[in-house]
């Protein structure tokens, strides 16, 4: 089945009648998974001529020339740097670091060197936008602490660039002064800048606005796409120039690319030239990529010779990877940049753990039998805060979510704190492997006592919400975009990159005769959709089970026959950010039919509610939250209770801190855990935590909440709650001293 493309008009014209036009179509959503990508096609443009004078006509042409020659295409212009829009960017360089000589890694075929003194990488990831700020200086310490010279981070692009050439490098995503910290702590940095990094971090860290382009084809040299990449190039070249060679050593191009299942050399080899093009002194910087599998992936991910360094990633099976690598690469040392320590978790399976000895175990053949250098992946995991966390598409095509937590079972946990066992045992390997090489300074290093326990004593206790209020009454208020159309549009096409979106129908023609119900159909729901009649919630629909038990008709929902407004909030979970299919546009994809017809005439909600960090000055999420809580002021949350029917809603509660507790803890509250069950996201102080599925899907079953969200006196917990029907009393906040994460693999 077909259905026309659609015209939009924005809710400025609210008044108006809208008015739509048909353009081209696109295929049935059953047909967006393949085997292989598909690029969708461009969208035609029809356009009317206006007759105008030949003088108007002849200065047209050449005001047009001349522009094209004088005026830079967009993508080339440079980044105008405005503190006016989120206050986003951080201070310069520390006199420390303007001081300092750069340092340069290169290799042979032996070995790596460091201003030409040989050197073995011993180095763990670390990203530090997945913690707060406060905790960069631990967490670094305790990468020292456990042996290591180097760390690796990730930069989402994504969260720097939410909204094209409007770029953020302040509060948590303040990367200078994560550099800095890494700089006191004698740890060289391997950056991973993208412009994808997989990650299990949304769309691979690619920001979403670039599907809202019909012909986009990440990952490629689609002209929208190299025009993003070289505008987030600019900026970033900006903000680590300072850095480089102290403590930026090596940069890698892409991430896993041979996995991506598109043979594209030229575009690995635009991404070498366009860093070596940019001001900052490229030629220190040491290139490399990193792949799974096998020889095909590798050089498929790397069509490069010897001036770009060959990666590989890993878990098992050592010593027969790394010959492997040798035999592909021979004039340079192996280095495993991720050696899987432990692993990640989708919602619905079980909470997965990785033997501490067999860790080390593998660590002790990457450093003493393969002579290799290596990258913990990852030595802390931390969180996917907001809406941040990616999907995963199954061999059998079910889309898998990603949880909250990034937890990782890493060296150190999500909360801060060394998993001692692992941590222990993994350190004594590293530690003998200095001792080998008589490198005294790192042995001292890992000697160094430990820092304190961040969570030496957690809150712990209840949240009673005494406030709520329902998403209908405060629509207005978080709706970030609101537009009409013929048909649904895509998250994307409203100008939403996260949360949920809701279409609204209005139903006028008459049912069947001599039938009480109507026939609700909806095809290409991503992700997962609460139905609405006339306000009453009536069923949900999950990506993985749109079909009947046949497999190819779609779910039947029963509308009662005199229902007026249909509404329809599909919930974004996470774009999928591995593979082939990570082109994952969210929202409804196909149609909605209703007794076997296609509903025509809707409005979209976008709403992301506060996706802006509150360690960011002057976010719109903040001027979101005070709105909403102006909105529940002394809206009681008890009566009435809950049912099976009530609509996604608000609610509110409050937990004190004594003064003086800050200081207890070493300037720094402790943080904590909390459980509310149910389904829906979570914001403490402002801060969206994320989401939660607790009692639904497992196996993350409570949210970390840092102690630098948590300030003395009132503190804020705010939950949209999505299902109310699986709760029968007013949804309560439980704060524990333990994560719970259900029993593991």
């Amino acid at each position: 089945m077909h259905r026309m493309r659609r015209f939009v008009i924005r809710s400025q014209t609210l008044c108006a009648m809208p008015r739509f036009r048909q353009t081209t179509s696109r295929p049935h959503a059953s047909s967006l998974l393949t085997s292989t990508p598909q690029w969708p096609q461009s969208r035609p443009r029809s356009h009317k001529l206006i007759p105008a004078p030949r003088l108007l006509v002849t200065l047209t042409a050449l005001l047009t020339v001349l522009f094209i020659l004088f005026v830079p295409h967009p993508s080339l212009r440079p980044t105008v740097r405005s503190s006016t829009l989120h206050g986003q960017f951080a201070a310069g360089p520390s006199a420390e670091i303007a001081r300092a000589a750069p340092r340069r890694l290169s290799y042979n075929s032996r070995n790596f060197t460091l201003d030409n003194v040989r050197i073995r990488m011993v180095s763990g990831s670390l990203h530090y936008f997945r913690t707060v700020p406060s905790q960069w200086p631990r967490l670094l310490r305790y990468a020292r602490a456990m042996g290591l010279n180097a760390i690796e981070t990730y930069v989402p692009w994504n969260l720097h660039e939410q909204s094209p050439g409007n770029f953020r490098f302040a509060g948590i995503l303040d990367l200078r002064q994560f550099l800095e910290h890494a700089y006191r702590q004698n740890l060289l940095v391997l950056l991973r800048p993208g412009p994808y990094i997989c990650s299990e971090w949304d769309l691979g860290g690619l920001p979403p606005y670039l599907l809202a382009h019909d012909s986009m084809r990440l990952r490629s040299m689609h002209p929208k796409y190299i025009g993003a990449v070289e505008r987030y190039f600019d900026e970033l070249a900006h903000q680590i120039a300072p850095y480089i060679g102290k403590p930026i050593v090596a940069l890698q191009l892409e991430n896993e690319f041979g996995a991506y299942g598109v043979d594209d050399p030229n575009y690995m080899h635009w991404l070498l030239r366009a860093w070596r093009k940019r001001s900052f002194p490229s030629h220190s910087l040491m290139f490399f990529t990193s792949d799974n599998g096998g020889p095909g992936t590798v050089s498929r991910g790397s069509p490069f010779s010897a001036n770009v360094l060959k990666t590989i990633n890993l878990e098992v099976n050592v010593i027969e990877k790394v010959a492997m690598l040798k035999r592909i690469q021979p004039y340079a040392p192996p280095m495993i940049a991720e050696f899987w320590t432990g692993w990640f978790d989708h919602w619905g399976e079980r909470h997965h753990v990785r033997n501490a000895t067999d860790v080390a175990s593998n660590i002790n053949l990457v450093l003493n039998h393969a002579h290799a250098s290596i990258n913990l992946y990852m030595f802390f995991g931390g969180t996917n805060f907001g809406y941040m966390a990616g999907a995963n598409i199954a061999e059998n095509r079910t889309y898998l979510a990603t949880t909250t937590s990034y937890d990782y079972d890493a060296f150190v946990t999500e909360y801060a704190d060394v998993r001692k066992e692992k941590f222990k045992t993994a350190q004594k390997v590293i530690r003998n492997f200095w001792h080998s090489l008589n490198n005294q300074e790192m042995v001292n290093a890992t000697l160094e006592p430990l820092p304190g326990s961040p969570f030496m004593s957690a809150y712990a206790g209840t949240v009673l919400f005494t406030e709520s209020i329902s998403l209908y009454d405060v629509l207005d208020i978080v709706t970030d975009n609101h537009l009409y159309s013929r048909y649904p549009l895509t998250m994307e096409e409203v100008g939403s990159g996260y949360g949920f979106i809701m279409y609204r129908c209005v139903l006028d023609g008459p049912p069947p005769a001599g039938s009480n119900i109507r026939i609700l159909q909806i095809s290409g729901v991503r992700d997962f959709a609460y139905v609405l009649a006339d306000g009453i919630m009536l069923r949900t629909i999950d990506r993985n089970r749109q079909f009947e038990s046949d497999g190819q008709t779609l779910k039947r929902i029963h509308l009662p026959a005199e229902t007026h407004q249909l509404d329809i909030i599909v919930e974004n979970r996470g774009r999928v950010n591995y593979g082939k299919y990570i082109h994952d546009r969210k929202g409804i994809l196909g149609n909605v039919t209703l007794d076997g017809h296609i509903l025509e005439q809707f409005e979209n909600f976008a709403f992301s509610f506060p996706q802006d960090h509150p360690l960011l000055p002057d976010t719109h999420g903040n001027k979101t939250i005070s709105k909403l809580r102006d909105s529940m002021s002394g809206v009681n949350a008890h009566p009435p209770l809950a049912t099976r029917s009530s609509p996604p809603t608000f609610f509110r509660g409050e937990m004190s801190i004594n003064p003086g507790s800050q200081e207890a803890f070493g300037g720094e509250f402790p943080g904590t855990h909390c459980r509310v069950f149910g389904r829906g996201v979570l914001w403490v102080n402002g801060f969206n935590v994320g989401r939660f599925h607790t009692g639904v899907a497992g196996p993350q079953r409570s949210l970390f909440v840092p102690g630098a969200l948590l300030r003395e006196g009132r503190n804020e917990f705010m939950v949209l709650h999505m299902n109310m029907h699986l709760t029968r009393d007013p949804p309560k906040l439980q704060l524990f001293e333990q994560p719970d994460f259900g029993s593991p693999s």
